[in-house]
């Protein structure tokens, strides 16, 4: 959401705060505007009296005289009003002008019985939109000046013959209108100073409002929490900063294509780019129509309860490991001692078979056993690009892999020496190329890859086989869990656990039909002294 204009901590308006000089200019070259208008009008007007009456033109003599003079005026003042135009007597002189002009223009029409006279009234009433409160009553008080000044030249003889020597009709006329100069101007400075209050309080209002549409602007950018105003067609109206970093842009976009659930609150996954969200979502409706979506991101809550999980199962694995161990190797031994004594007598292919099968149990006892035991370390400093190579060596004069896989090595020149367990290192590197290998067809290609990023060791481990789809990607590290014929899916349990146990992480993307990316992440430093023999490894970060 945008915040407001108003920037906080600013001063709010005050009710007697000045207006801005542009909007004087503009107000004042409005007025000139209005002015042009009215001589156009006037001169108008007398162009039709003389078609109708050429002989009136010598009697409209003086109004066309007083109309290029008004024009004249305006042209000058509108050249003077960029200039001047932000000088307070620079209306003055339009308004005290304009009076001079209705004066004129009125005593060539009648006097007090003019047609023109109104034009007063106009003077006054655009004294109360240019100037302050005391500006109506101040012109108002100039007009009637210089109406009575007209009337006191042009002599009392002349006002007779207006009024047909009526003189009550004549003071009547007078004090009339001398009594609406005065009304006229004192409504309009009061209209006047009640437009100023409600402006200004209309001011302080927009301002206020600003500020809490700054404030509130503020406050849901500032929450983790996602918020989505979605209109009544079903579409985003708006979104807080933390929405937007969730799901990417909305605003304008069906809520349907970006959020699935149609309860009042739901669960959800996002893919946002080639990472897998985890969303609580709840939508709240709103009174005036729409609805009101708050998202959570779960993510590293599900990580947490998956990796406890998983310390649970293999807390029972340990605990049953270390009870059926015993029992087990005993009759193990005693099994492949008595078939290593027939095969001595009496050499037979089932007895190679009954051997390989006691070593493979052993060594199904062995994977427990080390499943039930702590992550114990011997961490030093090692050379990751030697360890790579000859673990890689190893994998490629594999019997059951040589000719079948390609194997590739990208190592970074000049890795540093990292601390760590040597060996548990090799045996992280060995199932995940074992891995590898048998998720990839023949002739497939494995990559290790090795560089330093700021002070982590990053190792990668690729390769162009099935892949593997979502829920897989969700149970890979769960102790048991596999999808190969024959395996007891300890091996990825283990690869998490010593990652763990050196204060790393581990990272997997795959697509299926495709292949995928192990991504291991160590320490340079190596892991914390309270983690090099703890005895539970900690919870991925």
């Amino acid at each position: 959401m945008r915040a407001g204009d108003g920037a906080l901590g600013r001063e709010p308006l005050r009710p007697d705060a000045p207006r801005s000089e542009p909007l004087r200019n503009n107000r004042v070259a409005v007025y000139i505007l209005v002015r042009l208008l009215l001589g156009l009008a006037l001169l108008l007007v007398a162009s039709l009296t003389i078609r109708d009456r050429p002989e009136a033109m010598s009697e409209l003599g003086g109004q066309f005289r007083l109309a290029a003079v008004l024009f004249l005026v305006m042209g000058v003042s509108a050249a003077l009003l960029p200039r001047f135009g932000d000088r307070p007597a620079f209306p003055w002189s339009q308004l005290l002008l304009d009076t001079i002009f209705a004066t004129a223009l009125v005593s060539f029409t009648g006097g007090p019985i003019s047609p023109f006279f109104p034009l007063y009234f106009l003077n006054i009433v655009a004294a109360a939109w240019l100037l302050d409160r005391r500006g109506p009553l101040v012109v108002a008080g100039a007009d009637a000046a210089m109406f009575l000044g007209m009337v006191a030249v042009k002599g009392l003889p002349w006002l007779r013959d207006l009024f047909n020597e009526n003189t009550l009709l004549l003071y009547s006329q007078l004090t009339l209108q001398i009594f609406a100069f005065v009304l006229v101007g004192l409504l309009s400075s009061i209209l006047s100073g009640n437009v100023r209050k409600a402006r200004a309080a209309l001011a302080v209002q927009v301002r206020q409002t600003r500020e809490l549409q700054a404030r509130h602007d503020l406050v849901l950018d500032g929450i983790e929490t996602g918020v989505l105003l979605v209109g009544r067609d079903g579409q985003v109206v708006n979104a807080n900063a933390s929405a937007s970093r969730l799901l990417g842009p909305t605003e304008g976009r069906p809520v349907a294509e970006l959020l699935n659930g149609a309860e009042r609150s739901w669960e959800q996954h996002f893919n946002r780019g080639d990472q897998l969200l985890h969303l609580q979502c709840t939508r709240m409706p709103m009174a005036e129509g729409g609805e009101l979506v708050m998202l959570e991101d779960i993510t590293r809550l599900r990580q947490m309860e998956a990796a406890i999980a998983r310390e649970e199962r293999l807390g029972a694995v340990g605990r049953l490991a270390a009870s059926l161990a015993h029992e087990i190797r005993n009759p193990l031994a005693s099994l492949s001692g008595s078939v290593q004594l027939m095969k001595e007598s009496e050499a037979s292919p089932l007895h190679d078979i009954v051997l390989r099968e006691v070593r493979r149990l052993n060594e199904l006892v062995e994977e427990f056993l080390d499943t039930s035991r702590p992550v114990r370390l011997d961490p030093q400093q090692h050379d990751v690009g030697g360890i790579i190579g000859d673990v890689v060596a190893s994998f490629r004069n594999d019997a059951r892999y040589r000719g079948r896989r390609v194997l590739r090595t990208h190592a970074e020149a000049g890795l540093p020496r990292v601390r760590m367990d040597g060996g548990r290192f090799r045996q992280v590197l060995w199932n995940l190329l074992l891995n590898a290998a048998e998720a990839t067809p023949d002739f497939g290609t494995i990559e290790v890859q090795a560089e330093l990023v700021e002070d982590e060791l990053v190792v990668r481990v690729r390769d162009d086989g099935v892949g593997m789809p979502e829920d897989t990607l969700r149970k890979i590290f769960d102790p048991f869990y596999t999808t190969r014929s024959g395996g007891t899916g300890l091996g990825l349990a283990n690869v998490e656990r010593v990652v763990r146990a050196h204060d790393g992480r581990v990272d997997v993307q795959s697509v299926p039909g495709e292949g995928s990316t192990f991504t291991l992440i160590f320490p340079v430093a190596g892991p914390r002294p309270s983690t090099d023999s703890s005895a539970e490894p900690t919870l991925a970060r």
